[in-house]
């Protein structure tokens, strides 16, 4: 399985979900980012060179370009938990498969929607478009 994030109420995409993590400050490098982000948002401590690169995803909006390194983890410190209040969510492969986007004109982000479903039925999880490139590399390492 792998930790899914909603996105907290009043922030671009609420409701929505993404793999945890966040941005990178000056002097950082992407996996001490990571680690910083996981330790305030989910309150687990991760040494930097646990993180193994899975991907990256590349997506522009309007305001930006967004270039994401996604990382693979199975040893950490602690019990994950929405320290600002959102909701986490261990995701099966199966799960995954039923992505549905929504990158339509939640908090007036984007003008168009897109969907991703999988076969058979079950509530689908609603992930923010600069993600959905990731899940198949994703799918691809849990099921190895």
């Amino acid at each position: 399985k792998c930790l899914m994030v909603e996105r907290p109420l009043g922030k671009s995409y609420e409701g929505l979900y993404e793999f945890p993590g966040g941005k990178i400050e000056e002097g950082e490098t992407p996996e001490m980012a990571l680690s910083r982000e996981l330790k305030e948002e989910l309150g687990v401590d991760i040494d930097p060179i646990d993180f193994e690169p899975l991907t990256f995803a590349s997506h522009g909006t309007e305001k930006f370009h967004l270039l994401m390194p996604l990382f693979t983890c199975t040893k950490w410190k602690g019990e994950p938990m929405g320290l600002e209040g959102q909701t986490l969510r261990w995701v099966a492969p199966e799960e995954l498969e039923k992505i549905t986007s929504s990158s339509g004109s939640r908090n007036g982000s984007s003008s168009s929607t897109r969907s991703h479903r999988g076969g058979g039925g079950g509530a689908a999880i609603e992930l923010v478009p600069a993600d959905i490139p990731l899940v198949g590399s994703v799918l691809r390492s849990l099921r190895n």
